[in-house]
């Protein structure tokens, strides 16, 4: 049989599709009471076979068991994803931190030419610049900290 939603080819008799979750036509009979978990008990790909001893799960739960999973591994490749920005922000900043300390000394007397003078207020805006976008990201980091925080509460509500 081939599943009407995802084009997967799945067992006939089963009762929904493994690949996406969707109820396929012997969903009916499960749903009005014609599956028997004592008779039946599922195997692989969503079908249902005689009982051979293994416990019995009904097609929703099956399903709601897929989706779950889905958002867990979601979740868990968001915060995988949020960590690595935050390390790879907290290393770029320091680096770019510490190059600032490295900065050396301009007096008056080293700007001898006007094309100096023109590079070293270039240089002067551009630290300006950066200075500005590490507190802009800074400021983004936090925001997205406290929304981290605000979900994971939110979550122990839910639950």
């Amino acid at each position: 049989m081939i599943c009407k939603n995802c084009g997967k080819e799945i067992f006939d008799n089963a009762a929904i599709c493994p690949g996406c979750g969707c109820p396929t036509d012997n969903y009916a009979s499960v749903a009005n009471g014609a599956y028997n978990p004592n008779n039946y008990a599922p195997v692989a790909n969503g079908a249902y076979y005689p009982n051979s001893g293994m416990m019995t799960t009904s097609p929703i739960v099956v399903r709601y068991l897929h989706e779950a999973r889905t958002i867990y591994t979601l979740s868990l490749l968001s915060l995988i994803f949020f960590f690595l920005f935050l390390i790879g922000y907290i290393v770029f900043a320091l680096i770019a931190k510490s190059k600032v300390n490295e900065l050396p000394i301009v007096k008056e007397s080293d700007l001898k030419t006007e094309q100096d003078v023109l590079d070293y207020q270039l240089a002067q805006s551009k630290l300006k610049t950066a200075k500005t976008l590490r507190r802009v990201g800074l400021g983004i980091l936090i925001a997205v900290i406290a929304l981290v925080i605000i979900a994971f509460l939110s979550s122990l509500a839910i639950v």
